[in-house]
């Protein structure tokens, strides 16, 4: 039973693994080998212990050592099966299973209590109740309180060194204090020890896992604001420039007008006047940066056929880092200009208004819904909230997805300084 009680213990730390492109045949019939393996290794193990047989000369006399022994090498073909099931590294299989023999070593260890507390054997074997009442709920504990809080989009955060030395430290230990125990007899006090340690253990692992999954998002989000910002200022400049030749193709062209010397040159010229008109529409609210932003969208707008319409006080949002800006209100209108898009052309609208009530600052893009769309998409709408998160809780700020009466409002509320 040792090793359903690993096999189940592994399960629960590997069930939310990324899995292999495999064929579900292969992997089960390797499963089904290395599993065999180690039904084999254990018969023999307990064929040797009971005194039969020429097995009971050597390594498996040792008694406690060669048991010892022979964990690791369950072990070791349990990481091997890991690695070969998920798309994990050696690591990250060697870190699973160490998890898994902790929460098994921890059922293990209360097993031992209960029999000591009932003065016998009640949770020995399978033919015992409490036996799989134990293994149930600490497996059930294990992936409520660790497993699926410690496994981040199908991988453990496992580093070589640390793993290797949890490895080495947790079986070790464990290992040589069962050696202990059953050597001198005071297995109740190795199984308080034990238990002790494995949840201890646990517990350091999963505040780990979450110490490096924060550290992760801290440097995606750092990276995510370099790149935003090497945007927005790439948005600046072509802006900056278009809207330079243009106003200084507006002046050349004025002059080429006066100086006209027939109608039809005039009618050119004009006719030229128009199209430069329909590039030099720079948005002014009071804030460069925002003006930058809403210019670039406008541009996206005129080609989509999108009518975008702003009243917006930009002086509200001067406060707030250029990157920043861009940040949130690029990913706004990137939003409200792909569902816009898909409308009939009469329906193509975005409404964008910015203003300040009660000393806070609501920013708001409105355009009519598409139709069949679901009021509240949990997949594109939540990532999409996730992504401004970060941003906004600088400035105190939120964002919300409001949709009435066929329309739909995306609304940022600040914190006005």
């Amino acid at each position: 039973m040792y090793l359903l009680e690993q096999a189940a213990a592994a399960l629960v730390f590997t069930f939310l693994l990324e899995r292999r492109d495999r064929p579900r045949l292969q992997s089960f019939l390797a499963a089904l080998l290395l599993l065999a393996g180690c039904f084999a290794i254990d018969a023999a193990s307990q064929y040797a212990y009971s005194g039969g047989g020429q097995l009971a000369e050597g390594l498996w006399s040792a008694g406690p050592v060669g048991a010892a022994v022979i964990n690791m090498v369950i072990v070791g073909i349990f990481i091997g099966l890991i690695a070969f099931i998920y798309r994990v590294s050696l690591m990250e299989a060697v870190y699973a299973e160490i998890c898994a023999y902790l929460a098994e070593h921890m059922a293990y260890c209360i097993r031992i209590l209960a029999n000591w507390a009932a003065g016998r054997n009640v949770a020995d074997g399978p033919e015992h109740f409490f036996y799989w009442a134990i293994h149930i709920l600490v497996y059930l504990a294990a992936w409520f309180f660790f497993a699926r809080k410690m496994i981040h989009k199908g991988h453990y955060f496992a580093a070589p060194l640390r793993t290797t030395v949890l490895l080495f430290y947790a079986l070790s230990i464990i290992m040589a204090v069962s050696i202990l125990a059953s050597t001198y007899d005071f297995e109740p006090l190795h199984a308080v020890y034990a238990l002790a340690f494995s949840g201890f253990a646990l517990f350091s692992q999963l505040d780990r896992q979450r110490q490096l999954a924060e550290l992760e998002e801290s440097a995606v989000r750092q990276q995510l604001m370099i790149a935003q910002r090497e945007q927005y200022e790439l948005y600046r400049q072509n802006v900056s420039t278009v809207d330079r030749k243009c106003h200084d193709l507006r002046h050349q062209a004025g002059h080429l007008l006066k100086s006209a010397a027939s109608d039809a040159q005039k009618e050119e010229i004009r006719s030229l006047m128009k199209d430069i008109m329909i590039y030099d529409s720079f948005i002014r609210t009071g804030c460069r940066d925002l003006d930058t932003i809403l210019t670039q969208k406008n541009e996206v707008c005129r080609r989509k056929d999108i009518e975008l319409t702003c009243i917006v006080d930009g002086k509200l949002l001067s406060f707030m880092d250029g990157a920043d800006l861009f940040a949130v209100f690029d990913r706004v209108f990137e939003k409200a200009i792909g569902e816009a898009g898909i409308l009939p052309k009469d329906l193509r609208r975005i409404r964008f208004h910015v203003a300040e009530k009660f000393s806070l600052i609501s920013a708001a893009a409105e355009y009519p819904l598409p139709e069949g769309k679901k009021k509240y998409d949990d997949a594109g709408d939540s990532q999409f909230l996730r992504s401004l998160e970060f941003t906004l809780e600088k400035y105190d700020g939120f964002v919300q997805i409001r949709d009435l009466d066929g329309s739909r409002c995306i609304r940022i509320t600040l914190q006005a300084p």
